[in-house]
Parts: C-alpha cells; structure tokens; sequence
C-alpha cells in the first residue's frame, strides 16, 4: 500500500522467501517508474555504475517479514529526497530489488503502482461526536477499542520518555560534576576499563560472549567430509556432496531449519552425480551445483535444487563451460556465473553464463579477464563480479579484475583492480563482500598469513587492515558477515588445525577475540554460512581427518558493567 506525504512516499510490506517471514536485516533499493515503461523518474540513491539499480542499499530490520518506510526520507541512510520528474508524474511504479546476507540483490515482481489514499479532514455535514461507537460495526468496534488502549499505551511511553531524559540530564549533570557519580552504571567490553577504574567505577558483573553449541543429532546428519557445497538458503542450511572419510565422493545432503531445529535428507531425485569441489551459488529460489571431480575424473555437469518444490532440475551441458574444478560460482540475481578453474588441458580464464529460465549457457568476456587461475577468491557486489588472487601455474596470484554486469544481468566486461596496496599473494583466504568492500585476510602465501586489507570498487584502492587482536596467521578458515563485522574462525595454523577466532568492525577498525567455549572442534576447510543471528559451521578436516561436527556460535562480544560506589 502507497500513500503520498508531502515530500515523501510511504510504502510498506512483507518479504516472504520461499513461504518464510524474513526476520532480521535486509537491504533494499527503490526506485519510481513509469508504468509504461522508461528509464526511473526517482532512485533511492545514484546509480554511478549506470546498472539502473540504486548504487547504495537501505538496510531494514524485519520482523515477521513487515517492513514500513517513506521513500524520499534522508533520515535513512542510503535514501535520497524526492525530486524532479517523480513530483510531477502521475503513472508511476515503486520498483524494488532486495537482499538478505551476502546473496545477490534481487528485483520483486511485479511493480507496485502508486495510489493515493482517500481522507477527509472532517465530513461534511457531520457534527463531532455524532456518530457513537454503538453504531459501529462490531469488528470496527473492536478495532476502537484497540486505538483507544493504544492511544493509552502511547500516553505512557511518553510520560517514561520523559522521566529518561530527566534522568538523562541528571547523568549529564554528574558526568560533568564527577563527584556526583556515585551509583551510575556503565558498559565495556573490557573487563579491565582503564578509564572506568580511573574515574573510580568498580565491575560488579559480567556477561559471558555465547559458547559454541552442537546442533541437533539426526540420522539426517551428513557423515563426515570435506569439499561439499554449503550454502544458506530457503531458510534453511544446505549441505551437499563432499568427499567421505573413506576417499569416495558423496551425492547426498540435508538441511538444517534453526527456526524448528530438525533436520531433513535432500531428495537425491534428479541430483548430481557424486563429486567434491562443485562450485556452488543461491538464488531467492534455488541452489546451483555445477563442477568438481570424482574418481579422479572432471566435471561439466551441475544441478538446481528448487527450495519450494525441493526438487532438483539437471543443468544442461549443451554450451556450457568444458569440465573443471577450482573454478568460482556466483548469481547475478538473473544468471549464474561460472569462471576459472583447472580443465584436462590447464588452467582457465574463462567461463559461463546460465540463464535458469531458458536454460541456456553463453560464453563470459575474456577481454581484461583475470589471468588463468585456481582457488581464486569471489565475491557479488550488487552490480559486479570480483575476481582476485588464487593459483596460476607459476605460483600464487595478487591481482584480479571485476566483470561488470548489465542491468538485466548479463555480463559486459572486465575492469582490472588496482594492485597498488593489495595483499600480497595468496589461496585460502577469508574473502567476504560488506556491502561496499571486499575483505581479504589471512591464507597461504609464502608461509601463513596474518594480514589483510579493503578493496572500494568505487575508487579502486586497497586500504590495509590492521593486525592488533587479529586471529593468528592460518589458511582455510571459515569466514562470514554478519551486517556488521567480518568473522574468522578455525582454519590450519602452524601448529595444526585451530578453534579459535576474531571479528573485525570496519567501522571501529578493532578487531576482538571470540569465545571458544563450548568445545569448538578444530578444523580446516569447513563450509560456514550466517543465517542472520549465528554463524554454522560443518565439516572440513579436522586432526584425525574428515569431521562432520555440526556446530553455530552467536559472534556476540562479552559485557562488563561497572558501577560507582
């Protein structure tokens, strides 16, 4: 539903995927079309790379799926105002693209033409308090009553409103008087606030950070393996394929619901064959498998598996890339890329494209392409591909390219990255996408690596993270976003495999440790995912080899409250 405010537009909804109310984070982009078609009389923010999406997101917080905002409200980061053509049009559409996590952004269908909303500041002929609440309808009445005890709540929020910025003043007033402290009660993160204790506070509690939890036994539970394909999805926590404990290769997989905490056996009907290091992307429907080796043979085949019908439609191989593995995988929000990787005649530098609804291939540029390459480190931006680092035939790689999209998707071609500033080169790193940079820390190079840096497409410079309370230098960790910090945990260190973990805040530029609590199992290469509140983690090699090990953390820091006596 739409209704025009002066300036601004309200516009509200639910965004359901695959049946589920999302709840949590989700980014949006908005834009104002003409019904008929055209270019956008008004976008949410500009569109520099000229993709006809808003080039910065709005981040919401759902819950049961609702969200509610004013278009052309700048109180929201990421919103510009209302302007131009959008206030004078008549025939215009709110568009949105939307994107939870790190998945690609995708466009809601159809467009939502704009309505006005009929009101009357008083009817005429109608005196005040003509018409009772007796004359109601009953529904109605009991939609009165709601406002009246709403109207109350209201009311009383606003009298406590006004007792906590009394008590906000009078904070205020002993901050600036510090003898007058006596009784206040503040938060760290450090249990030993030099600050805090200098101005006389005492800790008299603590919140531990949460421990790491097992989930749930199943005979649905994946046996132990490494080089699966691990994804979040549907609401659901996707694992597929692998290579056993016993040396052979699997073509079955569960998923995990952390909402009812059961899990479920993949329909293995219409799978693929059995194979570890497939490539893997998702969709706002489905996850896409294509790739790998098994008994020591490549591969060109792949699969969709349908999160609403949970059924998998074979991929064709007519146009599609020749056999690899070591390859990168991602969606676009209308297509599946494929790039890279190691075929029988060498490494590659080129790849695919699948469109999943006519179920075609075609061929990816290789003009400015990365040189051929494996285990390079991918990440979607919203309107582009990265593509840095990996393996070429000589050694380890630290450079890239980013293969720019159109706004329907369909690849265009490649921009090389700045080197200047980069990491130095490496395989096995943590890479994950914020939302306006691209992290790399950690992997293999000459020996382990504990370093890192941020990449801005926007202006094609490399900027150095630091290494104060960073993890320990280590390869194949397990890495994800949680909206707001990078996290980082296992990996194999020189010592051996490792539990341990850090998050680092682009905002703070602070990185802090992570509980191990809860006998985190060490290990290597182990798929992780974030569903919104935890980070998953399963499989991988661990000290004896192979471990299945299903396990989350809740990344949340450790609290301490101080007190003055």
């Amino acid at each position: 539903m739409t209704a025009f405010a002066g300036p601004r537009i309200g516009f509200q909804g639910r965004l359901q995927i695959a049946g589920t109310n999302h709840v949590g984070p989700a980014s949006f982009k908005f834009a104002l079309v003409p019904e008929t078609g055209g270019p956008a009389a008004w976008l949410s923010s500009a569109d520099l790379d000229a993709d006809g999406q808003p080039d910065v997101p709005v981040v919401l917080v759902l819950e049961r799926g609702i969200f509610a905002l004013s278009l052309g409200d700048t109180n929201l980061p990421g919103m510009s105002s209302l302007s131009g053509p959008a206030l004078g049009a008549t025939d215009l559409a709110v568009r949105v693209w939307f994107r939870t996590g790190t998945n690609s952004f995708t466009r809601l269908l159809p467009d939502q033409p704009l309505s006005t909303v009929g009101h009357a500041l008083r009817a005429s002929g109608l005196e005040d308090g003509a018409v009772t609440s007796a004359a109601l309808a009953p529904e109605l009445q009991v939609a009165v009553a709601s406002v009246e005890l709403l109207r109350a709540r209201m009311e009383q929020l606003a009298a406590e409103s006004r007792q906590l910025q009394a008590s906000l003043v009078a904070v205020s007033n002993s901050v600036q008087n510090p003898g007058s402290l006596a009784g206040l009660v503040a938060a760290s993160m450090d249990p030993a606030d030099g600050a805090l204790r200098t101005r006389g506070f005492e800790r008299f509690e603590s919140f531990p950070a949460p421990d790491w939890q097992s989930l749930p036994a199943s005979p649905a539970v994946p046996s132990a393996r490494s080089g699966h394909v691990l994804a979040w999805g549907g609401g659901e926590w996707l694992i597929w394929g692998g290579l056993l404990g016993n040396g052979g290769d699997s073509a079955s997989g569960a998923a995990f619901n952390p909402s009812t905490g059961g899990w479920r056996t993949l329909t293995s009907f219409g799978a693929p064959t059995a194979r570890a290091g497939a490539a893997s992307a998702v969709s706002a429907t489905g996850l896409f498998v294509w790739g790998g080796f098994a008994d020591g043979q490549l591969l060109g085949t792949g699969g969709l598996l349908d999160f609403g019908a949970s059924a998998w439609t074979p991929v064709p191989i007519v146009d599609a890339p020749i056999p690899r593995d070591g390859h990168v995988a991602t969606w676009t929000g209308s297509r599946f890329l494929v790039w890279g990787g190691r075929g029988d005649d060498g490494l590659h530098r080129d790849g695919g494209s699948y469109d999943p609804v006519t179920r075609i291939w075609t061929s990816l540029p290789t003009l400015n392409a990365p040189s051929a390459r494996i285990e390079a480190h991918a990440v979607w931006t919203g309107s582009g591909w990265i593509v840095w680092g990996g393996s070429s035939d000589s050694g380890r790689l630290g450079s890239g390219a980013i293969l720019k999209v159109d706004s329907q998707g369909v690849p265009a071609e490649w921009t090389p990255m700045a080197t200047n500033g980069a990491p130095s080169p490496r395989t096995g790193a943590a890479a994950i996408w914020t939302g306006s940079r691209l992290l790399v820390w950690g992997g293999q190079g000459e020996s382990l690596l504990g370093d890192g840096a941020s990449y801005d497409p926007v202006t094609d410079r490399w900027t150095v993270l630091p290494t104060s309370g960073a993890p320990s230098p280590r390869s194949q960790s397990s890495a994800a976003w949680t909206g707001n910090e990078l996290v980082v945990v296992a990996g194999q260190g020189a010592a051996g495999v490792l539990s341990d973990g850090a998050a680092f805040n682009p905002a703070t530029g602070l990185w802090r440790s992570l509980s191990n609590g809860g006998s985190a199992v060490a290990r290597s290469g182990a798929g992780a995912s974030w569903n919104g509140t935890a980070l998953l983690l399963f499989g991988g090699i661990g000290a004896s080899g192979p471990v299945a090990a299903p396990q989350q953390v809740e990344p949340r820091p450790a609290w301490h409250l101080f007190r003055k006596p």
